[in-house]
């Protein structure tokens, strides 16, 4: 019997998408989720009685992973380089390293594909372990509450079929968990420079990157996709709970005037700086709900990015730590 406890996730950036790369990493998370889905073809013949059919054969396989834990200074540039842009080399010489994940208007440095390997265990009965190559991230999404980790939720897709095994390619070592934390986390709205006003009236926040990513089936003899394109423009969303205590917002949403939003949280030391998670964020409000949350009046805000003409883009993240290089 699998234990949920128990589960084991690890991983590896591509070097060519869909091709199964060895496990270089441990992949925390709270939540592992995999979605499979074999169809059936079912051919149907009138043979003069109302049975429904004599024939079921396997169609085409459909896998994908979803994924949710804490936020950790070493591990998010993973799932950077999966949703956001991949490629990124980290700047510096010495911890704590920069890493600046600003995405791309065209296909230029597209975010890396990966492959997943899990698996459940009871403490003492083998269970099978997962592979699954080419998994792409369609979609990524970073919550942010006082008293908790910031959390992510990663949705992922994948081309190809699910491999199972009774071992993992590799056993990679843990990493330092140092979490993203809400408590450290700082808010600053501006119309013009972006981190200069602090928003003291923010209570959570939610960015959700959108990939809008499908798979390209052809007729070339398998159940498989032949690999994930990205036919849409990818969508950045910011929204916000606000306690309404002036109208500073409301009246930016009513002239759909730009807002440069900016949520820096700052770790602890490392090195010579400290460690650092931070969202800018470049949009316009789609909506304004008025909201009663325990008595307070607030306002549901939700963003939408519009490029920044002196950032060119809608929107980047920059993480510190103290990883010179990820895999």
């Amino acid at each position: 019997m699998a234990v949920n406890q128990l589960l084991k996730l690890v991983g590896a950036l591509e070097s060519t998408a869909g091709s199964a790369a060895t496990a270089t990493r441990v992949l925390y998370a709270n939540e592992a989720t995999p979605s499979q889905e074999i169809t059936s073809i079912a051919t149907t013949t009138l043979r003069g009685n109302y049975f429904e059919t004599y024939e079921i054969n396997p169609g085409i396989e459909r896998n994908g992973l979803n994924i949710a834990g804490p936020v950790l200074y070493n591990q998010i540039p993973f799932w950077l380089e999966t949703a956001v842009k991949g490629g990124v080399s980290a700047s510096g010489t010495a911890a704590p390293y920069t890493w600046a994940y600003t995405p791309n208007s065209g296909t230029a440095n597209a975010p890396k594909t990966f492959t997943a390997e899990w698996g459940w265990a009871d403490g003492g009965t083998v269970v099978p372990t997962y592979l699954l190559a080419g998994c792409a991230t369609d979609e990524l999404s970073i919550s942010y509450v006082k008293d908790e980790a910031v959390s992510f939720t990663a949705t992922t897709i994948a081309a190809g079929t699910v491999a199972l095994g009774t071992a993992y390619s590799s056993s990679p070592a843990d990493t330092t968990q140092i979490s993203v934390l809400g408590v450290d986390a700082a808010v600053y709205i501006d119309a013009t420079t972006i981190g200069s006003t602090a928003d003291t009236s923010v209570q959570e926040a939610t960015f959700t990157l959108t990939r809008g990513l499908v798979r390209r089936d052809v007729l070339d003899g398998t159940s498989a996709a032949l690999d994930t394109v990205a036919p849409v423009a990818r969508e950045a969303r910011l929204e916000i709970v606000r306690y309404f205590t002036n109208r500073n917002e409301l009246d930016k949403f009513l002239t759909k005037s730009e807002r440069k939003i900016r949520i820096a949280v700052t770790g602890p030391t490392l090195g010579a700086g400290n460690y650092e998670f931070t969202l800018d964020f470049y949009g316009v409000a789609d909506t304004h709900e008025i909201a009663e949350v325990d008595g307070v009046i607030v306002a549901n805000i939700t963003y939408r990015g519009i490029v920044d003409s002196s950032a060119s883009t809608d929107f980047s993240i920059t993480v510190k730590n103290n990883l010179a290089t990820i895999s």
